[in-house]
């Protein structure tokens, strides 16, 4: 249970219900270590899930600090390895086929690829 969170959790639900009605929009989470991001996110999770909205998490660890998509491998990986393969090429159809070049230039760290 989050105490004294109200304001937070009424931006996040706003933000929340933007995205349903198809509005774009960021939502910063920022503070001092220990204050309670990891929860504010975990709660924005479940009231997005809660509205249908599917969900990726990712958490960056000092040892990969260096590569460049790291975050953005671990989003998108999980999703794209478990789709079946028509739903794999749509998903890395258009700007996501970008990733081919990516790939054959940062041969060390591959992104999203199956």
């Amino acid at each position: 249970m989050l105490l004294e969170r109200g304001e937070e959790l009424a931006r996040i639900q706003q933000s929340i219900t933007a995205v349903g009605r198809g509005d774009g929009g960021v939502l910063v989470l920022q503070g001092a270590a220990g204050i309670g991001k990891s929860v504010l996110l975990g709660a924005l999770c479940e009231h997005a899930t809660a509205e249908g909205m599917q969900t990726l998490t990712a958490r960056v660890s000092e040892l990969e600090h260096e590569f460049g998509f790291g975050m953005a491998r671990q989003l998108l990986e999980r999703r794209v390895v478990r789709a079946g393969e028509s739903e794999r090429a749509e998903l890395l159809a258009g700007a996501a086929s970008l990733r081919r070049r990516l790939r054959k230039s940062h041969q060390r760290e591959p992104v999203c690829a199956p």
